[in-house]
């Protein structure tokens, strides 16, 4: 096996070890295949790379596993998630319980990152549309955008001929704005668009000299005022000053903004859908949320959708064979 770079550099190959080990510092990742307990430092994901030890050599890693391993954005997520691969039609099977394979009707595009077999960007993606809700999947599409994945190659992939995931993926890069520098900028750029909201991410704010004040998280076309998403970092006392010094600066410019939490765009989203309205200019109208509560049904986000996604991947069970 050689280096992701070309190298031929051996990818850590002598930290995992297929069959039985019982040896000191080392651990068992799934039936026949165990990894050296200790982590090198910038080094590949043993445990995936043991994983890949017990599949067929056709076999890529994809789908969520792929995404992890590529370093994109991911949902909210169940600690029980199992590795997705693609292998070709005919290929063996794999007899794990931590392991997910879809088969395809040949060879899927793929790459080597540091000893690990992943499928393309593209393909990784789709795959993610055959198991997640659209607004996680706007997340994963984000991370990607964000890691340097063009719009335009994600757009050819969901417009691919009978492509499973394609719906999905369509779905999903209608909620994600170019631009988004988190998970939860997603999921508020989101709920904007959904709401038929006119937005822009990553608006910089200046004052008459042409000095900058401010950048936002979302800009609402044709107002000065900017839409932020605050998580539970912006609660230390550091950044509470910081955010108060930042909306006096503001404020001295005649802009304000309307600072966002999780609970907002989950549970009291029709009182943060009014604040935008107004904002807006525009009549508060509560119909145009019921898109968005469909959307969070199958969001990680939810309680519900944690159930329904952890159902979408769990085994098929076949029915006991009659007497």
């Amino acid at each position: 096996m050689t280096s992701a770079d070309g190298s031929g550099a051996p990818d850590h190959v002598d930290l995992v070890e297929l069959g039985r080990v019982r040896r000191a510092g080392w651990s068992r990742v799934v039936h026949g295949a165990h990894r050296q307990t200790a982590q090198p430092p910038d080094g590949p994901d043993l445990d995936l790379l043991a994983v890949q030890q017990v599949l067929p050599p056709s076999a890529v890693l994809t789908g969520l596993t792929a995404a992890r391993a590529r370093g994109w954005w991911l949902p909210l997520l169940p600690d029980d998630v199992p590795v997705f691969a693609g292998v070709p039609r005919g290929s063996g099977r794999v007899r794990r319980p931590e392991v997910r394979l879809t088969r395809t009707a040949g060879p899927a595009p793929s790459e080597t990152m540091s000893g690990l077999r992943l499928a393309s960007p593209p393909r990784t993606l789709l795959d993610c549309g055959r198991l997640l809700g659209t607004l996680d999947l706007a997340i994963v599409v984000a991370g990607a955008l964000h890691c340097g994945v063009t719009r335009a190659s994600v757009e050819e992939a969901a417009h691919t001929p009978g492509a499973r995931g394609g719906p999905r993926l369509r779905a999903a890069l209608d909620l994600v704005l170019d631009g988004a520098e988190s998970a939860m900028e997603t999921v508020l750029g989101g709920l904007c668009l959904v709401l038929g909201l006119d937005v822009r991410a990553q608006h910089e704010v200046r004052d008459l000299d042409g000095r900058l004040v401010a950048r936002g998280d979302l800009w609402l076309v044709g107002t000065r005022t900017l839409v932020e998403y605050d998580g539970a970092t912006h609660r230390e006392p550091a950044a509470q000053r910081d955010d108060l010094r930042r909306d006096r600066r503001l404020g001295a410019v005649d802009w304000g903004r309307i600072a966002v939490t999780r609970p907002d765009l989950l549970g009291q989203v029709g009182t943060l859908a009014r604040d935008l309205d107004r904002a807006a200019g525009r009549e508060h109208d509560p119909a145009r949320l019921r898109p968005w509560r469909a959307l969070l049904r199958e969001s990680t986000q939810t309680p519900a959708g944690m159930t329904w996604l952890c159902r979408r991947w769990a085994p098929r069970r076949l029915p006991p064979r009659a007497a």
